[in-house]
Formats: structure tokens, C-alpha cells, sequence
């Protein structure tokens, strides 16, 4: 957090070894730190808010609906018809107020590391997680993701690991022994969605490996990327099955999506999904 503006505050985030994010800030709405990291909340003058962890953006009510329909949605509707989720990567809430648009939903699981982090989403971004974390349906857990899998005994039919570690080369968590762990409590029809971070644009040698050894776990993996305005970069989402993972048409996507979705969604909807299942030429050379 820098201050040299008319409110004297930018929020900066580098977006690259040459280049920067500059966020204007109108009121730093919460900053503190919990035992595992610095969380701010801020509220730029857009008039949006934003939240920031250990200065990396997180999200923003600008824009998350975006990132947050994707991370769900995708995988519900590859699925059809999910009933057990778990999310590892509980943040904000959103991923579980859109988790909850699902009629199909019976219970959905909620694994967070920082209880702060929770606690202060819910106060200065309540619009966020628009009540799910009060809904009967949810289980919210405060535990390392780790260890809950190496003890969990009930099985999903979606996992949706979306943790806050968006460099690969800093990557502890998503690895050989965690992936084996996700595939032990993973319904046989089930699949994984993983946010990934920036899509690199040219082949880049960590991204390469790191979709290898993600190949090397599950017999099927499909590659999404979408642009993300406050990220100011591609994002890559991918999903895992031990099944193949093919193309819904236009119709069957309607189908499902009006026959299970409560609430009306912003982002995704059946051209969405034909549009992200079709990525450029690039994308699709890292699949292979």
C-alpha cells in the first residue's frame, strides 16, 4: 500500500517483473493482521471493494462474479447434477453463495486455514457470500487442507481447490500427495476443479510441469482460461476426472443449468461454457 494520490493511498500489485497494478483507494474499510497473513479491505474509488491478502488482490465486488461463476459453475455443469461439495478455500464466502444456487446441493463443505480471514469477510464484505456461510446446508471447517484430507472419511462428487497461491513456483500445496488425497474422497463420476493462476501466454517450463504432474494423477484433465478484469490477466481453471471430460451441446448445458440453478448468474451460461470448452490454439497445445 503506497500513499501519493488525491487520497494518498494505491494499492499496488505487480503484475509481471515489468509491470504494475495501480488500484486507487477511497477508505481503508479494514486492515489487520492474523496469525497467518495481512488481510486489508479497502474500498477504491470505483466505488467498488476490494479485498487484498499479504498485498496480493483477491478479489473485487467489481469482478468476482466472474472468477467465482467459473470456479462453480464449470464444474456443476460438467457434472450434472453434484450433491456432496467440498471447497478447500472458503476466502470471502463466494464460491459458496454461488455453490448454493444448486437445487441439487445436500451438504457443501468448507475448508479455510484463517478464521480472520472468514470473520472479516463476513463483517466488511457481507455482499459477498450473500448469507451462505448462516445456510444449514454449509460445514464450515477451520483446519489445513492437508490434514483434513489425510482424515476425511465422506466422499464428493465436486472438490474445488481455489487457495490463494498464485505463483507455481512458490506452489507447496498442489502437488503428488495432495492430488492422491482429493482422488481418495472423490466420488467415481466426480471431478476436481483447481484455480491455477495466470495463464502464461507463451510455453513457460513451470506451467508445463506443473500440468504434467497434474496429467500424471487423473486419466483426464481439460484446461479453461477467462480474462479477469481486476487480475488484469488470463486465469486458468482445470478440472480433473478419472472419466473423460467431454463438450456438453448448447441444449443439454441450457438443460442443466435451467433445471438446477436457483438464481439468476451474471457470467456463465450455456455460450459461456461452449466458449471456455473452445479455448485458443495455445490453451489447447498445453493440454496435449
Amino acid at each position: 500500500m503506497n500513499s501519493n494520490s488525491k487520497s494518498n493511498i494505491w494499492m499496488t500489485e505487480h503484475v509481471s517483473a515489468t509491470e504494475m497494478y495501480l488500484s486507487e483507494v477511497e477508505e481503508v474499510i479494514y486492515q489487520g493482521k492474523s496469525t497467518y497473513q495481512e488481510i486489508i479491505i479497502v474500498k477504491l474509488v470505483n466505488g467498488h471493494k476490494a479485498l487484498y491478502l499479504d498485498d496480493q488482490l483477491q478479489s473485487t465486488t467489481f469482478d468476482e462474479k466472474i472468477y467465482h461463476e467459473l470456479l462453480v459453475h464449470l464444474p456443476f455443469t460438467i457434472h450434472g447434477s453434484p450433491k456432496n461439495v467440498l471447497i478447500i478455500g472458503a476466502g470471502e464466502g463466494a464460491s459458496a453463495r454461488e455453490a448454493l444456487k444448486w437445487r441439487t446441493i445436500n451438504s457443501l463443505t468448507l475448508i479455510e486455514l484463517d478464521p480472520e480471514v472468514v470473520n472479516c469477510c463476513n463483517k466488511f464484505l457481507p455482499e459477498m457470500n450473500d448469507g451462505a456461510y448462516y445456510n444449514e446446508k454449509v460445514n464450515l471447517i477451520f483446519t489445513d487442507a492437508v490434514e483434513y484430507l489425510k482424515n476425511c472419511n465422506e466422499k464428493f462428487d465436486i472438490i474445488i481447490c481455489d487457495l490463494c497461491d498464485q505463483d507455481l513456483d512458490r506452489n507447496e500445496i498442489i502437488n503428488e500427495k495432495f492430488l492422491l488425497l482429493c482422488k481418495k474422497i472423490l466420488n467415481k463420476k466426480g471431478n476436481i476443479l483447481i484455480q491455477s493462476g495466470e495463464l502464461p501466454f507463451k510455453k513457460d517450463e513451470t506451467f508445463v510441469k506443473y500440468i504434467q504432474m497434474l496429467k500424471n494423477n487423473f486419466t483426464y484433465l481439460k484446461l479453461f482460461t477467462t480474462w479477469i478484469p481486476s487480475y488484469c490477466r488470463n486465469w486458468a481453471f482445470v478440472v480433473l476426472q478419472n472419466e473423460p471430460i467431454n463438450c456438453l451441446s448448447m441444449e443439454n448445458v441450457n438443460k442443466i443449468i435451467n433445471k438446477n440453478v436457483l438464481k439468476e448468474l451474471l457470467f456463465f451460461n450455456a455460450k459461456t461454457y461452449l466458449g471456455i470448452f473452445n479455448p485458443p490454439k495455445y490453451v489447447q497445445e498445453l493440454e496435449k
